[in-house]
């Protein structure tokens, strides 16, 4: 396992490299903070996968990155594009096809909350972590938590296009729930749980995606069982494995 870590450690901080040689530092542009794809698209969710790296090596003192006062202006930035691109009421957009759509706003916040989570342990000191750590966290906390409550209020009136958004835009609803000690969150998760899930007895989902959509079904399980405690929202997802 510490090779994996390893591994994993420097592929972040490959990722970090990249992501500061290429993010936008125009003053006067409108996408400044964001970071283009390889289409030349700059949308909040690509921001949000960057940003959640850079914040993972920002406070891991292991890092080169640990610390450092440059990566925390540009997760600072980062984050000030994904707010500002954050639509009124909380949705964001998939730029090149969903607009408030509430999906991808759940697949944004899929992506925060690890990241907020750990933020929050500092915080509580149910991490070690260094006084310089923690005043950093003080700093970066408020607009994470911001984006996150204000995307999980947009949830709770969000339809969806394809039967994983369910389970991705539930999952999201009752970890938030579960975070901050909110009931409508878990209300409005368990009006997409009442349909049952889709998964039959030989491990396959409706979409039958063993590429891409049975992994997003299984993180959304897993999810489902840590925020509510329930056991069986593993079941799918160990029948999806095995079928696998």
């Amino acid at each position: 396992m510490q090779k994996h870590y390893q591994r994993i450690l420097q592929d972040s901080e490959k990722r970090v490299k990249r992501y500061i040689d290429i993010q936008i530092l125009d003053e006067n542009s409108s996408f400044f903070g964001g970071f283009p794809k390889s289409d030349s698209l700059v949308e909040p969710k690509t921001a949000i996968y960057c940003i959640t790296t850079m914040t993972a090596c920002f406070f891991n003192s292991e890092s080169r990155y640990y610390l450092n006062s440059e990566l925390k202006k540009r997760i600072k930035i980062g984050m000030q594009f994904v707010q500002s691109f954050q639509r009124p009421g909380g949705f964001f957009d998939l730029i090149n096809c969903n607009f408030f759509s509430g999906p991808d706003t759940a697949f944004c916040v899929k992506r925060l909350i690890p990241v907020y989570v750990y933020l929050r342990k500092i915080l509580n000191k149910k991490i070690s972590a260094s006084t310089k750590a923690v005043e950093e966290c003080l700093s970066l906390i408020p607009i994470f938590e911001d984006v996150i409550l204000d995307s999980a209020n947009a949830l709770c009136q969000a339809g969806f296009h394809t039967p994983n958004h369910r389970w991705a835009i539930a999952s999201v609803l009752m970890m938030c729930a579960k975070i901050f000690e909110d009931t409508k969150y878990s209300i409005a998760a368990q009006a997409f749980l009442d349909e049952g899930i889709d998964c039959n007895k030989d491990g396959e989902y409706s979409e039958r995606s063993a590429g891409n959509y049975n992994r997003i079904n299984n993180d959304a399980m897993i999810m489902l069982a840590i925020a509510t405690g329930n056991k069986d929202y593993l079941e799918p997802a160990i029948r999806n494995l095995e079928m696998m």
